[in-house]
């Protein structure tokens, strides 16, 4: 009998601590500040464009406190080498409807930036062109194993007991971001999900989670 009871208790337990995860991580997606969900990338023989899809805050704060949500696509255009100018004009081609559109430089990174502000689901054909360059960038995140929702899943995980301690009266003191590494970034041959948590006293945390298996690739705590 007693040991009946030691397998039922650890039945509830079990169910218990699921419960609560399920919880935690519902309280997170409630409170992403970005999320990319979609990502498009394409290179040429001097440069290579990426294109980020997903929602993120209207009103772009790193406060830790999560607003209102809009759509965005965030185009982006890298360079192998300097490039000496402020803003490059490029036509964007989605589906072989063009747009004109303006990269602006940012000066922290030195890459070319504009937002589309629209949706994309990925099925979408996408190409650039600008200074006689043509080239496609496609949907490789059609092709990840883990999507956005279940990295957002496996980072609550990992970060389960971090975020109960900025979670009080079930409300969530603190914002999250999901985030692709852009591929060439730290010469990396792949790209990475990059979910960081930022709570409102301005600490941050960071897990970097394999697009292929879910696996845990590095930590900052």
């Amino acid at each position: 009998m007693r040991k009946g009871w030691i397998v039922v208790f650890l039945i509830f337990a079990l169910v218990g601590m699921s419960a609560c995860g399920a919880e935690t991580t519902k309280l997170v997606k409630k409170n992403m500040a970005e999320v990319t969900s979609v990502y498009y990338y394409g290179e040429s023989e001097d440069c290579y464009a990426t294109l980020s899809v997903g929602e993120r805050e209207e009103e772009y704060l790193l406060d830790g406190s999560c607003g209102q949500l809009t759509e965005f696509a965030l185009l982006v255009l890298a360079f192998h080498n300097t490039v000496q100018q402020n803003a490059i004009k490029a036509n964007v081609l989605i589906d072989n409807v063009g747009v004109e559109v303006e990269l602006e430089l940012n000066a922290n990174n030195g890459k070319f930036m504009c937002d589309l502000e629209r949706k994309l689901t990925g099925e979408e054909v996408v190409e650039i062109e600008f200074d006689e360059k043509r080239f496609a960038l496609d949907a490789i995140s059609n092709d990840f194993s883990i999507d956005s929702d279940r990295a957002i899943e496996i980072a609550c995980q990992e970060f389960e007991g971090l975020i109960q301690s900025i979670t009080k009266s079930n409300k969530l003191f603190g914002e999250g971001y999901l985030r692709i590494l852009d591929k060439k970034a730290n010469n990396f041959d792949g790209v990475f999900w990059c979910f960081t948590l930022l709570d409102r006293s301005g600490n941050s945390w960071s897990v970097i989670i394999s697009t292929e298996d879910g696996s845990i690739l590095a930590k900052s705590i």
